[in-house]
């Protein structure tokens, strides 16, 4: 995996395509926020650049090599895995490159793969890496261009479900990936604002705090995806707390204790008297009891998750 080392150390005097995403987002925008300084303060060298993994990311890294040996029976020695490429943008003063996840070069064509192996399909791969595909169909054309080819992207993908650590050619697709002309351009916009804040460029890093555009794009896609799955439970358990108080209003209104579905069973659950312990009222009246009735236990590290 030297090639990934590399990506990393090539955070450093430029963007790639992972940062596609960000610099469409500053596009949009027209500003940079904390996370997108935080990786502009990398690629100028006025902030460390992090090494974050996962299982999920080493379990890509091996798929990824065997998808590799499948493509190399297949076209030989013009298959290449991982070059890099670097674009030449002008009034652009800072690198911009990317990886390639495998190239594939003929007389006539040049041939780009990008891979990714999720638990959903290559549809929705292909929507969720929108913005790093672009990226590549920007540089790639522009290669494709210089060497009098024809160029392709490609999106080779790896359906991950139920992977039990033996790989399955069978559940390998591959789809052909038209160029996002409307995200290019948004690029393009958001490398030009990101070019013009570095002259007057200023890093005060807020230490604990990591934006998820920070991390590896597996990881930032699913923060994303988590988020809109809190988000539609969120609606959903509105929508059933306010179905139960109606419920509950009918039922004690018509004096029902429980009304049997096919799918559920709703039992009313009648006022009662609940007795609790006033900890603050006792710790303020007998606060030299406290510690004689106070228990400590080490509880394992959490996350919380707010919306």
């Amino acid at each position: 995996m030297e090639h990934k080392q590399e990506i990393i150390n090539t955070r450093v005097g430029g963007l790639g395509s992972s940062d596609a995403k960000m610099v469409v987002g500053i596009a949009e925008r027209g500003t940079l926020n904390y996370a997108d300084k935080e990786r502009i303060a990398v690629m100028l060298g006025l902030a460390e650049k992090r090494q974050i993994t996962s299982k999920a990311i080493e379990l890509g890294n091996i798929i990824e090599d065997a998808v590799f040996e499948v493509f190399k029976t297949q076209f030989g020695e013009n298959i290449a895995s991982n070059p890099r490429y670097t674009i030449e943008i002008p009034n652009i003063t800072f690198r911009v490159s990317n990886h390639i996840d495998f190239e594939i070069s003929t007389p006539d064509e040049l041939i780009w793969v990008e891979h990714k192996s999720t638990i959903h399909g290559i549809n929705q791969a292909l929507d969720s890496y929108k913005h790093q595909l672009a990226w590549h169909a920007m540089l790639g054309q522009d290669k494709a261009q210089a060497e009098g080819k024809k160029f392709r992207l490609m999106l080779s993908h790896y359906d991950t479900n139920g992977f039990d650590g033996e790989f399955n050619a069978d559940k390998l697709s591959i789809v052909e990936v038209t160029p996002n002309l409307h995200l290019i351009n948004k690029i393009c916009k958001g490398l030009l604002i990101i070019n013009e804040q570095i002259p007057t460029f200023e890093w005060q890093p807020n230490e604990g705090i990591l934006h998820a555009s920070s991390l590896p794009t597996e990881i930032n896609d699913k923060c994303e995806m988590m988020a809109d799955h809190l988000r539609k439970i969120k609606e959903m358990t509105e929508q059933v707390d306010t179905f139960k108080q109606r419920m509950c209003e009918l039922m004690v209104a018509n004096n029902v204790k429980s009304i049997v579905t096919d799918a559920f069973t709703i039992t009313l659950v009648e006022q009662s008297v609940s007795t609790t312990f006033d900890k603050s009222k006792f710790a303020k009246e007998h606060p030299e009891m406290v510690a004689q009735y106070e228990k400590k236990s080490i509880r394992k590290p959490y996350v919380t998750i707010k919306i």
